[in-house]
C-alpha cells in the first residue's frame, strides 16, 4: 500500500516539477534568457541537445518532459523541439549498453547481451537517420515543419481543438496553489511582451503634419494586452490623428514610453516567496528546484513502479519470448507505459539476452514495443 501512496506522491512532485518550470521559463523568457535556447534552430543541434541531456541525466522522460515544458512555455518552437526529442531516444539506448557491459567476463554473455542492447541503439539511431532528413528538407520547402509536424499539430488540433472553449485543468488546480507561492507570472506582461513594441507612424505617412515621431500605431491586440497591465496608463497616452495608422490600429503618442516603462522594464513574476529575486534569478532559482523535483520524482516513480510490477513483468517478459512477434512488440508497449521508461524495459531484457534466455531476433518486436 505505501509503494501505492509513493507512487501517487512521486507523480504529484512530477507534475509540480513541470508546472514550476514551466512559469520559471516564463519569467526566463520574458527578460531574454529564451535567446539561450536559439541553438536550437539547428536541427544538428538539437539533435545533439537531446542526446547530451539524456545521456547526463540518464531518462528521456526528463529531457523530454523538459522540452515538453520548454514549449508550453512558448521558449521552444515545435518544430524545433522535434529533433531534441530524436537526440532523447538516442541518447536514451545508452543505459542498455551500459548494462550489457555487466557479462564483461563472460565473452559469449558480453556478446549475446550486447548485441541485445545495441537493437535498441540501432533502431532509433537508423530512425533519425531516415526521419530527420525528411522533416529538415520538407520543412525547409514548406518554411514551417516537415511530416512529423504536421501529424503532431494534427493530432493536437483534433484533441485539443482550436476553438475558443477552453476547460480547467484539474492538474493545474490541484498543482497550482504550491507553485504560485514559489511564482506566479504576471501573464498580462507576457502577452504584451511577446507582441513586441509598436510600430512607429512613418515620417511620410498621409495626414503627418510636423513631427511624428512621437506617434505610434497601436494594434487592437496591442492595446487589449497593454489595458490589462495599466489600464490606467494606457488611458492617459494622448491620441494622435487616426489617418496616420489606417483601420485595425490606434494612434497614440509616447506609445514606445508606455511599452519600456510598463511592459520591457516590467516585473513578471507578479507574487510568490521568489519575487524579491527578480525575474532572472527567481526564474533561474525555480528552475533549478523544478529541475530537482522532475529528476527526483521520476527516480522514485521508476523505482517504485519498477518495485510493484518487476515480478509481473518478468513473467510477461518471458511469455513475450515464445508469442507472435507482434504481441511481443504490445507486451514491450504494455510493459513501458507501465513502467514509463524504455530504459528500465530494455535494461531488464539485455541480461536475458546476454544469458541466452532471449534470441536478438525476438529482442527486436519487444524494443520495437
Amino acid at each position: 500500500v505505501w509503494r501505492v501512496f509513493g507512487v501517487l506522491a512521486a507523480l504529484y512532485c512530477f507534475l509540480f516539477g513541470l508546472d514550476l518550470m514551466g512559469v520559471s521559463f516564463k519569467a526566463l523568457g520574458g527578460k531574454g534568457a529564451g535567446k539561450l535556447f536559439a541553438i536550437t534552430e539547428n536541427p544538428i543541434s538539437g539533435l545533439m541537445v537531446g542526446i547530451l541531456a539524456t545521456v547526463l541525466v540518464q531518462s528521456s522522460s526528463t529531457s523530454t518532459s523538459i522540452v515538453v515544458g520548454l514549449v508550453a512555455a512558448g521558449q521552444l518552437a515545435v518544430h524545433n523541439a522535434i529533433p531534441i526529442v530524436m537526440g532523447a531516444n538516442i541518447g536514451t539506448s545508452v543505459t542498455n549498453t551500459i548494462v550489457s557491459m555487466a557479462h564483461v567476463g563472460e565473452r559469449k554473455e558480453l556478446e549475446r547481451a550486447f548485441s541485445g542492447a545495441t537493437v535498441h541503439d540501432m533502431f532509433n539511431m537508423l530512425s533519425v537517420i531516415v526521419l530527420l532528413p525528411v522533416e529538415v528538407v520538407v520543412g525547409a520547402i514548406q518554411r514551417d515543419g516537415g511530416p512529423i509536424y504536421w501529424l503532431s499539430m494534427t493530432m493536437a488540433d483534433a484533441i485539443v481543438s482550436k476553438s475558443e472553449v477552453t476547460f480547467p485543468s484539474p492538474i493545474k488546480a490541484i498543482v497550482n496553489p504550491i507553485v504560485d507561492h514559489f511564482l506566479d507570472p504576471d501573464k498580462a506582461v507576457i502577452k504584451a511582451m511577446s507582441l513586441g513594441p509598436p510600430p512607429a507612424v512613418a515620417s511620410d505617412a498621409l495626414g503627418c503634419e510636423g513631427d511624428c515621431s512621437t506617434s505610434f500605431c497601436v494594434s487592437k491586440a496591442m492595446h487589449a494586452a497593454w489595458a490589462k497591465v495599466d489600464e490606467a496608463g494606457l488611458l492617459s497616452l494622448p491620441a494622435c490623428p487616426q489617418e496616420l495608422c489606417g483601420e485595425g490600429f490606434e494612434c497614440l503618442q509616447n506609445a514606445a514610453s508606455f511599452y519600456a516603462e510598463y511592459i520591457e522594464e516590467g516585473e513578471i513574476i507578479a507574487s510568490g516567496f521568489l519575487k524579491p529575486l527578480g525575474d532572472v534569478a527567481g526564474g533561474a532559482v525555480a528552475l533549478v528546484c523544478s529541475l530537482l523535483a522532475i529528476c527526483f520524482s521520476l527516480f522514485c516513480l521508476v523505482k517504485l513502479l519498477h518495485a510493484l510490477m518487476i515480478g509481473k513483468a518478468k513473467v510477461m517478459i518471458l511469455r513475450a519470448t515464445s508469442m507472435n512477434d507482434y504481441l511481443a512488440m504490445g507486451v514491450g508497449g504494455i510493459l513501458t507505459f507501465v513502467v514509463q521508461s524504455s530504459s528500465v524495459v530494455t535494461s531488464a531484457l539485455t541480461p536475458l539476452c546476454g544469458l541466452g534466455l532471449m534470441t536478438v531476433e525476438k529482442m527486436l518486436p519487444v524494443t520495437l514495443g
